[in-house]
């Protein structure tokens, strides 16, 4: 390994612990404003000629079985999507109920590159 690739794998692990460290104490920073606006019954406030907004949202979740029950077969074919799980997918080929020629034909991959930290 040369010096200089030492030197920059130093200077990103030192960055990327800098910025884990930054994003954890932002997300305690960000909790402890939600919950002092939300105390003190405010939805925006302005600091330094910047606007923060409080906005409170739900997310919503499906009950697909319960759906495809309730609406036709048409309606629910309209509103979901089938999707292939990467391991389930894996899992079937390797048990011999997907072959590999039809693995072969159907699968496409795009390279990657990925720096892993332990």
């Amino acid at each position: 390994m040369t010096m200089q690739m030492e030197e920059i794998a130093r200077a990103y692990l030192a960055i990327k612990d800098l910025i884990e460290n930054r994003q954890e104490a932002m997300k305690e920073l960000e909790e402890a404003l939600k919950e002092a606006m939300l105390k003190e019954g405010a939805t925006k406030i302005e600091v330094d000629g910047k606007s923060l907004t409080l906005v409170q949202a739900e997310r919503r979740s499906f009950n697909a079985s319960a759906l495809q029950e309730l609406v036709s077969a048409a309606v629910f074919k309209q509103v979901t999507e089938p999707t292939v799980k990467t391991t389930l997918f894996d899992a079937a080929v390797n048990l011999g109920k997907i072959k590999p020629e039809v693995a072969d034909k159907v699968v496409s991959k795009t390279p990657y590159s990925q720096l892993r930290v332990k």
